[in-house]
């Protein structure tokens, strides 16, 4: 059995992640096209390149998929957890059981555009929550201290991403039966069925946020935004920018210094996988654990002591005894997780927050109705000086949405030294009006990098990691990613990777590229360690040669060549917001009577095949070596994974 409460092990040397970030559906579907590209070859050893993986970490969106993914089907009864087959959840066809990545573009029918099988996880893209939303977000409005709106918004996306997928989601995470087995031994209480564990392959690692103490929730959010608006106004002058290192010891230095002056507070990195739970801030440093908190007047009565021992998932528990105001949960179920990684709301309202009155009894109820409470004796914990050498203190935490810190989901896969990190990205605009905005002002590459940020080819999360601050911290969202700043010479390394995406864009290859040794800083906020990694970005736009090819089989979907892109109803493919393509010119719809509905519909089937199909085919392009004018530009996916598969022979759930 690995060390106990330690899934750092299958990191190190040949080690290889998958990171999925967060974006609602439109995370859920790139990744969703990421794993049917991988599910469509296989290794030398005739394996799956999914099993090859170290981590599959996620955020958000990308979580709805990594924990449907990886739970889907579980049957305890059944050796390994008879999880449903990858075919099935990721409709990948196959010719007399091998896969294959047919149907090529040129063979893509209409019947392989319209058609959506029930089992696949994409499926759960097409269905309309939105009369549960609005129902949700209006008594929110009239009853926001009692109701449970963070309840609410975990049994939607265990009901709509989960459950018709056999995931049990009432169940705590081990990584495999064995270990769950010790963890009945070690506490009688429990019992086998009270877990789940994953398929073979990849530990899934979720990311999630701890906002706050419960009872001093907006006073930490005023503390995180005061932190992020002292480095904006102080190291950056109030302009978008690389935050400027100069003068200090270490890349987060600035940062460290902003929590310092500006009363020593920020969100908390805090990550969920079947065999840790917990936080990694401050684990560098040695003696006294580092308290955060404070502020005198402040709602909050005791700090924060750091750092904690990261725990089995199963030791933490929910609030007991409540009534409407807490989570109802008893343990950090599945349903919790996944929950709490996707509830954004905090980060949606991080603005508000900072007008808040600190101990405004409405706000507070409201704001604490949004998130979701966790309580347990391993949490950072509240203690006071003379308490520090005894047991820890329970203590009610509020947690949120991973995007608050790191909407990527790269650092935690960091946090456990993974050696090269695959990291799938869907921009939300056809990477031509990016092109084109990058060089409107003219001027050489260097020049061109601000205005290639600004066109958001990548979200802001992603520049934040290589040190850019894209915009003033008005709300808690980006005043936190100050803290995940985590490779070093930022600067050279984005150029680098423009240039690189921007040759292999002009070429019409698709356009995948690594990053090739890059200096993982040691960052006090994730507890990340020295340590030099790759970082392979596979950057999804719709390639000509795929559109044309599309365009030119019988199946009723054409190819506009002026403009680059499928014409209506598939315009919009691969690039579809976040939730339902219609949100936003057609918010609300009426529909049998007279009460209005959230325009929430999912995508069509059309859209999510083509998205899928595009996936497919840019993994196997990109598979083998991609050239331009003769020069390797990328060595291929197949490369890196058949390296992994050689360093560890054998997934999780082999492990006993």
């Amino acid at each position: 059995a690995r060390a106990q409460a330690d899934d750092r092990v299958r990191g190190g040397k040949g080690s290889v992640g998958l990171a999925l970030y967060g974006g609602g559906n439109h995370a859920f579907l790139t990744a969703n096209g990421t794993l049917r590209g991988l599910e469509a070859h296989r290794l030398p050893d005739g394996r799956s390149p999914v099993e090859a993986l170290a981590y599959m970490s996620s955020n958000s969106g990308g979580s709805w998929f990594n924990f449907a993914f990886n739970f889907a089907g579980f049957d305890q009864s059944v050796p390994g957890g008879g999880h449903t087959a990858p075919f099935t959840l990721l409709d990948v066809r196959t010719n007399d059981g091998a896969p294959t990545v047919q149907p090529y573009p040129d063979q893509i029918t209409s019947q392989d555009v319209n058609e959506l099988a029930k089992t696949s996880l994409a499926y759960s893209l097409i269905l309309d929550p939105s009369w549960h939303v609005l129902f949700q977000a209006v008594l929110v409005q009239i009853i926001g201290k009692i109701f449970p709106f963070h309840q609410a918004w975990m049994d939607y996306v265990a009901q709509l991403y989960l459950v018709p997928h056999g995931v049990p989601v009432r169940r705590m995470l081990a990584e495999s039966e064995s270990a769950a087995q010790a963890a009945v031994l070690a506490d009688p209480s429990l019992s086998v069925d009270d877990f789940t564990w994953p398929r073979r392959g990849p530990t899934p690692v979720a990311v999630l946020t701890m906002v706050a103490p419960a009872n001093a929730f907006t006073h930490f959010t005023k503390g995180a935004l005061a932190t992020g608006k002292y480095l904006w106004e102080n190291n950056l002058g109030g302009k978008p920018g690389f935050i400027n290192t100069e003068g200090f010891e270490s890349l987060l230095g600035p940062s460290v210094q902003a929590r310092q002056e500006a009363g020593g507070i920020t969100a908390v990195p805090f990550t969920v996988s079947t065999v840790t739970a917990g936080t990694w801030y401050e684990r560098h440093r040695e003696g006294t654990p580092y308290q955060m908190g404070g502020g005198s007047g402040s709602c909050a009565s005791e700090p924060l002591y750091f750092p904690m021992t990261p725990a089995p998932p199963h030791k933490f528990v929910l609030p007991s005894g409540c009534a409407l105001c807490c989570v109802s949960a008893p343990r950090l179920t599945v349903k919790a997780v996944v929950g709490a990684s996707s509830s954004a709301y905090e980060a949606a309202d991080g603005a508000m927050w900072a007008v808040c009155k600190p101990c405004s009894w409405w706000w507070e109820g409201w704001l604490r109705s949004l998130a979701v409470k966790l309580n347990t004796d391993v949490t950072p914990r509240a203690q006071r000086a003379e308490q520090l050498s005894g047991a820890p203190v329970a203590r009610t935490l509020n947690y949120g949405d991973g995007v608050i810190v790191d909407n990527t989901a790269i650092i935690p896969q960091l946090q456990r030294n993974v050696e090269h990190i695959l990291f799938p990205n869907t921009p939300y605009s056809h990477y031509k009006h990016i092109y084109a905005a990058a060089r409107a002002g003219g001027g050489d590459a260097s020049a061109r990098l601000p205005a290639w940020i600004a066109a958001s080819p990548f979200g802001t999360d992603f520049w934040s990691l290589f040190g850019w601050v894209s915009g003033a911290p008005i709300a808690l969202q980006p005043a936190s990613y100050l803290i995940s700043h985590v490779f070093e010479d930022g600067h050279a390394r984005l150029l680098e990777l423009m240039v690189h995406l921007d040759k292999l864009y002009e070429a019409g290859l698709p356009m995948v590229y690594t990053l090739k040794r890059l200096r993982v800083a040691e960052n006090p906020f994730w507890g990340t360690e020295p340590y030099e990694c790759s970082l392979t970005v596979i950057f999804y736009y719709l390639a000509p040669a795929f559109g044309r090819a599309v365009g030119e089989a019988d199946n009723g979907v054409e190819w506009d060549e002026a403009k680059g892109q499928f014409r209506a109803p598939y315009q919009d493919v691969p690039t579809l917001k976040m939730v339902g393509q219609d949100l936003r010119s057609q918010p609300l719809k009426f529909s049998g009577g007279c009460i209005p509905r959230l325009n929430l519909d999912g995508y069509t089937n059309g859209q999510i095949n083509l998205s899928n199909y595009l996936a497919t085919w840019t993994v196997d392009q990109a598979w083998g070596p991609l050239m331009v004018d003769g020069q390797v530009v990328f060595e291929g996916i197949g490369p890196i994974l058949e390296r992994a598969a050689a360093a560890a022979p054998a997934g999780p759930a082999a492990v006993s």
